[in-house]
């Protein structure tokens, strides 16, 4: 196995100072944005030995066919399949994640869950004419849906329980006996769930069978003001059913802290003449985007960090 020499990093700022300090001092070492378009990916890429992905770059058969066919990959977080459109199958193997950011995603759920949306609920009051009432009286009449409640999002149960009237959970692999000794309910039908759920936090991981999973049929079935956080993949639930639920249920805001396009293919989808459904679904009022911030924090930095060294270590590559 040849040594390392050139490392291309992107998007800096999601890892410590002395993780830049150690790999400007020991190898080729190149910084550049967080989002790269695919000519600049090729153009990066042409001489290097690693990949550190920290942005929205995808490896497109296009460029993986313009780059050494050896090069590693170390994808900062825990589902790398998503940077590979179209090259998972045959990349995977040289491909490595660091793990972390987990309980970023966490407390930005309960914050979302907690304080967002009573406060919106609040205001939905008051233009009502009615008085509002306080966060916990709010929180304490609402049913909080899980769907995927593996790591993050059993612990976002865990943490929310003593918040909410009921925390159920749906979806996922099916119910958890540790869960059902905790006290949480799991609904068996998935469209039933969604219609007793003034709250819906979505924590599965994007595989072929969670694609779309959750369609029209779920979502149209939610309370009246019902709020929706998917601080998961954006491809969870299919674009045009995305649409169709925030035109019909002005009620009901939606939250989405990925989204089907990012990086340039972000940039270049909004500023297209005529008009798609990324533009239409980014500008209604009742649908916002957080662009990735679910994941950010100093813990997380420093989770990817060490996870990079951990990787360099024992891939022989460490110094």
């Amino acid at each position: 196995m040849k040594k390392i020499q050139r490392i291309v990093l992107t998007c800096p700022g999601i890892f410590t100072e002395e993780l830049l300090g150690y790999l400007d001092s020991n190898y080729e070492f190149i910084q550049v944005g967080c989002s790269i378009s695919e000519e600049e990916s090729i153009e990066f890429l042409k001489n290097a030995d690693m990949l550190i992905m920290g942005g929205n770059e995808i490896i497109t058969p296009r460029v993986l066919e313009n780059i050494p066919p050896d090069m590693r990959f170390v994808f900062a977080g825990i589902q790398a399949s998503t940077a590979f459109q179209g090259t998972w199958e045959e990349i995977r193997g040289r491909v490595f994640t660091t793990g972390g950011g987990q309980e970023a995603v966490v407390q930005t759920t309960l914050q979302q869950l907690t304080f967002l949306n009573p406060l919106r609920l609040q205001n939905v009051m008051a233009k009502n004419r009615e008085i509002p009432v306080d966060r916990e009286s709010i929180l304490q009449s609402q049913t909080l849906l899980v769907v995927g409640a593996g790591g993050i999002g059993g612990r976002v149960m865990k943490l929310a329980k003593d918040s909410f009237k009921e925390v159920i959970y749906a979806g996922g692999r099916g119910e958890n006996p540790e869960l059902r000794e905790a006290g949480f309910r799991y609904i068996t039908d998935f469209t039933e769930a969604f219609g007793i759920a003034d709250a819906v936090s979505i924590h599965l991981t994007l595989i072929p069978a969670t694609e779309k999973s959750v369609a029209i049929k779920q979502l149209a079935r939610m309370p009246r003001n019902a709020l929706l956080i998917n601080n998961a993949r954006a491809r969870i639930i299919a674009p045009e059913d995305l649409e169709r639920v925030l035109l019909n249920r002005l009620d009901m805001q939606i939250i989405f802290d990925e989204f089907y396009v990012n990086g340039e293919e972000f940039r270049e989808t909004m500023n297209e003449v005529k008009s798609n459904i990324y533009q239409r679904i980014i500008s209604l009022d009742n649908f916002w985007y957080t662009g990735h911030t679910a994941n950010q924090g100093e813990l997380t930095k420093q989770e990817y960090s060490e996870g990079v060294l951990r990787i360099l270590s024992q891939l022989g590559y460490a110094t």
